[in-house]
């Protein structure tokens, strides 16, 4: 029996607190894996040629025209644990510029003993004469498979045990009571919350509660450690400097391969042009399940790689639920390099005010799926994740106003979608309208322009310009330069100091804030920064440039990690800036 997030309201009924609400109830289970609700779900699609090699079907070792899709996302099983259909469904062939027809059940090989990671797919005899013919064929499927597997869980005073060994069966059972007696917290207890950041909009009304990453909402599901994002210790051990050149060398192909050009997707509207709903069929889960199964399928031959995001145009102000919906597209190469759910930012900025929401996209982290031999070639072909999430769960309530959200993780960033809250407020202020950080007597920061900041262009937009490779130790620096042209509107004039003769001032002020991602991060880091504009307020635009150490900003993480930076303010977001950072250990001698 497997019990996971897909089925485990059904066990959860069978306890009855009324004669003892102080009880414990421990249901123990065979297995534990989470199919997720919705269930998690890939679309593929791999083409076949006649240079493409054969494979080996493992049904019955033959040698035969078809391919292999590495599923890294999580546990594929023959019999889907969601629903007990077929695990891989759907599976079809397409012949470009000929037929197109069903993969039968026998023709799809899955055994999770063997083959956990992968779906193996043998061309059927129609297909095989189009391949004769000299077309390409795609076989597409859509692959729902599961997180896990999991050794318990503590939901309050419901535990749920995976059986094993005796051994590891105690030790997870005393685990997961000494959460629900409190003895093992998975939370700061209440009252507690979150410090406020320098230079955060967050009000206080607002900040979450401290929780640890490794555990999922309220079953608090134990994660499995991940190492630094492609650094591993052992590069460290053979050779520091080495390791500093695997940093560099990944930083030379990010920025010339296709997550440093930040794909988008396409914009929503109304009625929605991505799902093609409208906003109230938003609250039913079928209908935005089906469209998101479409758009799934519509994206996999030919579209771009990146983030498509959609949400209803406009919710009731302080609404307890925001619903965005989406789909993940990458090549399969790509699905290596990216762990989107792992390091995806959600980013909502206030269009009137610059006010800026960040949070985890996917707060609690999914574990790493099945892992590939590094020296396995990635097939060709595409992928896609449907995916939905609720903006207020993450960001808590928003006030009245037009929100522009948009998701980022890594160089990737999906299209900003503007959603009305209503009514909007009658009238609204920027969360400050003082310059911060405040610019001092030496070099950072700075709001004037320099020889070394970027060029401005004659449309408004944001540029960074950040350095390639950052030393991380203490006395160093971090320094962006960044320059645009902003609505006018966007800017909070501010009055002439007093006692200052002249037009040097600051006129007004411009709330940017900056968003990094990266894959070994526990949560996107923030901070907004407040800078003065000098130029007059009374154009269509403004001119704004930055100067300063991110080092200097509170929080900014430091260590041996590839950073992307993103910069957002109202209706516009610049980015990715992409460095690595290195320690003086990574740069010693062996």
């Amino acid at each position: 029996m497997n019990i996971g997030d897909h089925n485990r309201s059904f066990f959860h009924m069978k306890f009855d607190d009324t004669k003892n609400p102080l009880g414990v109830h421990v249901l123990v289970c065979n297995t534990q894996y989470d199919g997720g609700s919705p269930a998690h779900s890939t679309a593929i699609a791999l083409p076949v040629l006649l240079a493409t090699p054969k494979i080996t079907f493992p049904a019955d070792g033959a040698s035969v025209w078809g391919v292999v899709a590495p599923i890294t996302a999580g546990s594929v099983f023959p019999t889907a644990l969601q629903d007990g259909g077929k695990g891989v469904r759907d599976a079809r062939w397409v012949a470009i510029g000929g037929g197109s027809g069903a993969i039968p059940d026998d023709h799809v090989f899955v055994n999770w003993n063997t083959h956990r990671n992968k779906v193996y797919f043998k061309l059927p005899a129609l297909a095989l004469i189009e391949l004769a013919g000299g077309r390409v064929v795609w076989v597409m499927a859509k692959v729902l498979w599961c997180l896990g597997p999991y050794n318990g869980e503590a939901d309050a005073n419901r535990q749920l045990i995976r059986s094993r060994a005796a051994k590891g069966m105690n030790g997870t059972m005393t685990h997961e009571l000494g959460h629900t007696m409190q003895q093992v917290l998975y939370a700061v207890p209440p009252g507690s919350t979150r410090p406020a950041t320098a230079g955060s909009t967050t009000s206080a009304a607002t900040r979450e509660p401290l929780r640890l990453r490794h555990h999922q909402g309220g079953l608090r599901r134990h994660r499995r450690p991940h190492g630094a994002h492609r650094l591993q210790v052992r590069d460290v051990r053979r050779g520091r400097h080495r390791a500093a050149q695997h940093l560099l060398r990944e930083v030379r192909a990010l920025r010339e391969g296709p997550v440093a050009q930040g794909r988008y997707g396409v914009s929503a509207g109304q009625p929605s042009p991505v799902l093609g709903l409208t906003p109230g069929a938003f609250a039913d889960q079928a209908a935005v399940a089906a469209a998101l199964d479409a758009l799934a399928q519509s994206l996999l031959i030919g579209a771009p790689t990146g983030v498509t995001l959609d949400a209803p145009v406009a919710v009731p102000s302080r609404s307890a639920w925001l619903p965005l919906a989406g789909v993940w597209r990458r090549t399969f190469a790509e699905d290596r390099l990216v762990p989107f759910r792992r390091c995806a930012a959600l980013v909502a900025v206030h269009d009137e005010t610059g006010a800026a929401r960040v949070a985890a996209a996917f707060p609690f982290k999914d574990p790493a799926g099945p892992e590939l031999p590094p020296d396995e070639a990635a097939p060709e072909g595409a992928m896609a994740d449907p995916f939905s999430l609720d903006a207020v769960a993450r960001l808590g309530p928003l006030d009245g106003g037009t929100w522009s959200l948009s998701l980022v993780a890594l160089g990737y960033a999906s299209n900003t979608v503007r959603v009305r809250v209503e009514p909007a407020a009658a009238q609204l202020t920027p969360p400050r309208s003082a310059v911060w950080p405040v610019p001092g007597d030496g070099r950072f920061p700075s709001y004037r322009p320099s020889a070394a900041s970027p060029a401005l262009s004659e449309s408004l937009g944001l540029s960074l310009d950040l350095g390639r490779v950052v030393l991380s130790r203490e006395g160093t620096a971090c320094v962006l330069h960044a320059s645009g042209r902003v609505a006018s509107p966007w800017v909070c004039p501010l009055d002439r100091p007093p006692g200052v003769a002249g037009d040097d001032y600051a006129r007004g002020a411009l709330p940017v804030t900056f968003v990094v991602c990266a894959a070994n991060l526990p949560e996107p880091w923030q901070c907004t920064v407040t800078a003065a504009v000098y130029e007059a307020l009374d154009a269509s635009s403004a001119r704004v440039y930055l100067s300063l150490d991110l080092f200097a900003l509170p929080g900014f993480p430091r260590g041996a990690r590839t950073l992307y930076l993103w910069a957002f303010t109202s209706g516009l977001r610049a980015g990715p800036a992409l460095m690595a950072l290195v320690t003086p250990e990574m740069l010693a001698p062996a």
